[in-house]
């Protein structure tokens, strides 16, 4: 064989080995990059699962939400309806509330003019009801100039035919209250019961009995009728009540007159001021400590005095001094 075709031959067996080579390099190194690329995408579309999962979770939260959005708008409104008519329902409870507290207070007010001092005065020692007693003042007080004197005539007048006599139990009531609003209110009460009842100058008048305090309105009444449809002057003469240390009360009238003197009368006592036969007055300085240890001989302690002055006319009353025996001597003294 031609040697030219030899190595011819040879060359391109050479070739052909050293080009397989080098191909074969290169469809390894493509092998190792498909399998890069396929273990890429099973990754990728791994991911791609769970993302695709996840939009899927996500699209269903989100219509979740809107539906509870709608759910919550359409409570919200439901609220606000309801805000509104709570609102209006409690305005209107707010005014009837406050209408039933004020009855309540008026009640109270009702049932403490019955058995409690001072609150009976306006009840009791009205021109309505000083007008009833006139017939009786008249009888005994028509020709006596001397208001003193008329008093002291009125006084044992009471004394004489008004019999002591001890009250039945009375019901009142004690308001329990609260803070509404802003403002305090009744809510309720409490019912007590006390063994006073103070009647007017007319029941007491008819009845001929009652207690200290209905004496002593009787008394009073009958005297300012005298000083106003009589003698056609006003004197003054107050309203004392006093309360005792086993926590009684008993009521007289103090009549003070000039230079610090005074006369006191307390027709269920009884007791006057007196100089013999007469009612006088008398230094008060001196005067009400006798009135004083008077009760103390009962084995009763005057605890305090309260003194008022009231007005005929429509029975208000003014508290004018509240205290114990130094108290009261002082003031009269004045």
């Amino acid at each position: 064989m031609d040697p030219k075709i030899t190595y011819i031959v040879i060359g391109l067996i050479v070739g052909a080995g050293v080009g397989y080579l080098a191909v074969n390099s290169q469809a390894v190194d493509l092998r190792g990059k498909l399998s890069d690329a396929q273990m890429q995408y099973v990754t990728l579309y791994t991911q791609f699962q769970i993302l695709t999962k996840e939009k899927t979770d996500l699209n269903t939260s989100y219509r979740n939400l809107i539906t509870q959005k709608t759910s919550l708008e359409k409570s919200y409104t439901q609220l606000q309806s309801d805000y509104s008519k709570l609102r209006t329902d409690s305005q209107t409870a707010s005014t009837y509330f406050k209408q039933l507290s004020v009855k309540v207070t008026d009640l109270e007010s009702i049932l403490k003019s019955y058995c409690q001092l001072p609150g009976a005065f306006t009840r009791t020692l009205n021109e309505k009801e000083i007008q009833k007693v006139g017939d009786t003042v008249k009888l005994m007080t028509i020709i006596e100039p001397n208001y003193l004197a008329a008093y002291d005539k009125i006084n044992n007048w009471v004394t004489g035919h008004i019999a002591d006599a001890k009250d039945v139990l009375f019901p009142y009531i004690v308001p329990i209250t609260t803070e509404f609003n802003g403002t305090t209110v009744n809510t309720g009460y409490n019912i007590l019961e006390t063994k006073e009842y103070i009647s007017t100058p007319e029941f007491t008048l008819k009845q001929s009995q009652g207690d200290s305090e209905s004496q002593t309105i009787l008394d009073f009444a009958m005297m300012k009728y005298y000083d106003r449809y009589i003698k056609g002057e006003s004197n003054k003469a107050y309203l004392t009540v006093m309360s005792f240390s086993d926590g009684t009360i008993h009521s007289a009238i103090f009549v003070p007159v000039a230079e610090g003197r005074i006369c006191i009368m307390d027709p269920a006592g009884p007791y006057v001021t007196r100089d013999g036969d007469d009612a006088t007055a008398k230094i008060a300085a001196s005067e009400i400590p006798v009135y004083w240890n008077y009760w103390s001989d009962k084995k009763l302690q005057v605890t305090n005095f309260t003194v008022y002055n009231i007005n005929t006319v429509n029975g208000s009353y003014t508290e004018i001094i509240k205290g114990d025996l130094a108290a009261l001597v002082a003031y009269f003294s004045s």
